[in-house]
């Protein structure tokens, strides 16, 4: 990739996730980014106010570090995804 190309890349996810009120969907987002590559996750990070450390993982957190209100979005965006699994593979059968 030329490094425009990957400006851009990195441009457009710091865009679309600086859009994201819910900091417990940047955290994860930037870290499965980190999966793949560090530099890219780095990047985007500085951009959207997440930390970019190695190994991060979202569930190692402690409950006290994640404020209530992120727990509870967060339970509510993985229960609207279940749900949305459950309607593609019915759709799909």
């Amino acid at each position: 990739m030329t490094p425009a190309e990957k400006d851009h890349i990195v441009a457009a996810f710091r865009f679309e996730l600086g859009k994201v009120n819910a900091m417990p969907v940047r955290v994860t987002a930037v870290a499965q980014l980190n999966e793949v590559d560090h530099d890219l996750a780095a990047q985007v990070a500085a951009g959207v106010e997440v930390s970019a450390d190695h190994g991060l993982v979202v569930s190692s957190l402690a409950k006290d570090d994640v404020p209530d209100r992120f727990t509870e979005e967060l339970a509510a965006a993985r229960s609207r995804h279940r749900d949305y699994d459950r309607t593609v593979d019915h759709i799909s059968a």
